[in-house]
Parts: C-alpha cells; sequence; structure tokens
C-alpha cells in the first residue's frame, strides 16, 4: 500500500492484490461496476478487436504490396489468392467496424460527458480503494490526481499474481489450509460440506462473482479443523475483514486444478471481463 496526503488527511491506494480485501472487491463489483460507463466499455471491445486484427491485415498488406482498400478491391474483381479472399474480408469488416465504434464514442465522449460520467465514475473508484471521501475526490481532488489514483488501481487488477499452487493460508494470525482429497468420503458431515459447497458454487457459475467468498468459507480451514457450520460461519465472519484478493485468486486456481470448470466463473468475470476498476487511465 503507498500512501498519500490530501487536505492533511492519510490515505493509501493498493500495490497488489494483498491490498485489497475480498470483500472489498466484491462490494466493488455488487455498488460501482454497475455503473461502468458503456461508453468505455465500447471503446475496450473495439480497440480490443483492432489489436487483433490490424497485424493480420497489415500482414496481407506487405504480402500482397497493397492497401488494404485494394485488396478488397482485388477480392471482388476475383484477382486476389484465394486464401486471401477466404480471410481478409472478415478481417477487414471487424477493422471498419471497430473504427466505426471507436469514431463514434470519441463524437459522444466531449466536455460534458467527462464531467457527467467519466470524472464521478473515477471518483467513485478512488474512493472506495483508497478511502478518500467521495465528496473529497469530486470537490477538492485536482483531476490530474483523480487519473493518477485511479491507473493506480486499475494497474492492480490488470496484473493478476501468478499461480503458486498454495495450498496453506496465513489469514488474522491463523494458518488455514486446502483440502487435500475434496470431499471424496462420505460421511455425514462431508456430505453436508459437500452439499454447501456446490450450494455456493452453483451462486458462481450463475454468474454471482461475490459468492466466490462463501465457497472460499467451505475449502479453507484452520489446519486439522474439519468441516462444519459453525466453522463456515466463523470463517465468513472472518474473510469478509482479512482474506485478501490475492488469496481469493489462489483459490480459484485450486478449483481450477481440480477440474472444476465452472468455479472459473469468477477469474474470467475478474480477469477478462469488459470491466476493470480504473479504467485505463
Amino acid at each position: 500500500m503507498t500512501l498519500f496526503e490530501i487536505k492533511g488527511e492519510r490515505y493509501g491506494y493498493p500495490d497488489n492484490w494483498h491490498d485489497i480485501t475480498a470483500t472489498r472487491y466484491l462490494e466493488y463489483l455488487r455498488d460501482i461496476e454497475p455503473g461502468y460507463p458503456k461508453e468505455i466499455s465500447d471503446l475496450h471491445r473495439a480497440h480490443t478487436i483492432l489489436q487483433e486484427v490490424e497485424p493480420e491485415i497489415e500482414k496481407w498488406e506487405r504480402k500482397m504490396g497493397m492497401t488494404r482498400a485494394r485488396i478488397m478491391e482485388a477480392i471482388h474483381e476475383g484477382t486476389a489468392p484465394k486464401k486471401c479472399a477466404l480471410t481478409f474480408p472478415e478481417l477487414y469488416r471487424q477493422c471498419m467496424e471497430a473504427k466505426a465504434i471507436i469514431a463514434d464514442v470519441e463524437s459522444r465522449t466531449g466536455v460534458l460527458w467527462r464531467a457527467n460520467t467519466y470524472f464521478p465514475y473515477l471518483a467513485r473508484v478512488v474512493s472506495h480503494f483508497t478511502g478518500v471521501p467521495y465528496e473529497v475526490c469530486v470537490n477538492d481532488m485536482e483531476l490530474g490526481t483523480l487519473e493518477f489514483l485511479a491507473s493506480k488501481v486499475n494497474a492492480v487488477f490488470t496484473q493478476p499474481p501468478p499461480d503458486e499452487q498454495k495450498s496453506t493460508y496465513h489469514i488474522a494470525g491463523e494458518v488455514y489450509s486446502l483440502p487435500g482429497d475434496l470431499m471424496k468420503k462420505s460421511t455425514l458431515i462431508e456430505f453436508a460440506e459437500a452439499a454447501q459447497f456446490e450450494q455456493d458454487l452453483q451462486a458462481v457459475r450463475n454468474g454471482n462473482a461475490t459468492a466466490m467468498l462463501n465457497v472460499t468459507a467451505v475449502l479453507l480451514r484452520p489446519l486439522g479443523v474439519a468441516y462444519s457450520e459453525d466453522q463456515y460461519n466463523r470463517n465468513m465472519a472472518t474473510f469478509a475483514q482479512h482474506l485478501t484478493m490475492y488469496d481469493l485468486y489462489q483459490v480459484a486456481f485450486f478449483l481450477r486444478a481440480l477440474s472444476m470448470k465452472y468455479a472459473l466463473a469468477f477469474l474470467t468475470y475478474t480477469v477478462e471481463g469488459e470491466t476493470v476498476p480504473g479504467i485505463g487511465t
């Protein structure tokens, strides 16, 4: 966490996933992410498409010794190579559509949009992840500072941690572990564990990323402690305050290692989704 000062008060912005609690991020998904500006989402998708198709189009331009427009003419005239005729039109279509989206968004995102939509959203993000009151972000913070802090938040979420295949976790002064042989026995208590796990994981599969905290409360428990409803509730209370996004991410990797495909809904939402808190400022 990097500390900074605003109006004589000290705050901090996160440097990595260890600095953000799972609850803080899940609250972002619930309370702030729904207000993510659609224009930025459209712009992000369009630029992603361009990054994918432009290199391929440029390869054909070099190979054919023509501009892209001339290549399309050659295809229509029937003089282009067969492979080019089969692949280039789709690349060209995607490129032109992406550029049209970018032009449209840029035409609608002028000064008023930045004042009424863009900067207020950045202020909510910065306030949520740094603790600076929203009113201070809006009324007292210079726009350059606001964008800088938003970019620092964004940097954390665009650089996910590596999979360390952790089996033990230090949380609130206690050591927790993941089960070595996940719920494959048949005692009554383990059946209850499996049932709770399936219920919570079903919520993740249905798109409720916040249920990942519940999944983690089933999987992680203090060393040598068996699953129980009481332990599940204690975990929920502890994890709500102390579990970091780093820990939650590693648990998601654990689920992937067990080939539970639907558990990846959380990873997909966080890493590959359309939105990240800081909007790439």
